[in-house]
């Protein structure tokens, strides 16, 4: 699936955005003219070390370096109404850092925070709340196994969480499948 596919697909789908990639602008750009959500899909520092991309952020940062950083990354992704973690296991369980950085996006006014729960230790969806930022965590990852059968899985077990509980949020990334 290419950019211009993803911010075209039916429904309440959100798009979000790597900050600093090439792409960044045209796809923001497409997805707010298809009236989709942009989201600011901002990196991260991970568990085990992973490269989450220009303009991550660290848990070896100082609270005005998580502030500058978030404020880069905003910059870089026009049309952002929220954020969501890329990545992101070791510092989305760092309460201090969480809270830094939810203060700052509280700064910001009018932002709402999707918590992609990369760690079952994560506090930022809890602290966003706390900050006053709206927030929501994920129920499902869809394409952990991107073939189109265990796809559909998912698609039908988030189904049933949304008839459950009266709303899911699921997450995929822009696969073929």
């Amino acid at each position: 699936i290419t950019d211009e596919q993803a911010v075209r697909l039916p429904g309440p789908v959100a798009c979000a955005v790597l900050p600093h990639t090439p792409n960044a602008l045209v796809v923001a750009g497409q997805a707010h003219l298809n009236g989709k959500e942009v989201l600011l899909h901002l990196p991260m520092e991970s568990v085990g070390g992973e490269v989450s991309g220009p303009g991550t952020l660290d848990s070896g940062m100082f609270k005005a370096e998580i502030g500058e950083m978030l404020d880069y990354d905003l910059a870089s992704v026009p049309h952002v109404t929220g954020i969501n973690n890329h990545m992101g296991s070791q510092l989305t369980a760092d309460a201090t850092a969480m809270q830094q950085l939810m203060q700052r996006i509280h700064r910001h006014g009018g932002l709402f925070f999707v918590d992609s729960r990369t760690s079952p230790a994560s506090v930022a969806q809890d602290t966003a709340r706390r900050a006053g930022i709206p927030a929501i965590g994920r129920d499902i990852f869809l394409d952990n196994d991107p073939t189109p059968a265990a796809i559909e899985r998912q698609l039908r077990a988030l189904i049933r969480i949304a008839r459950r509980q009266g709303h899911a949020l699921g997450i995929g990334h822009p696969h073929p499948a």
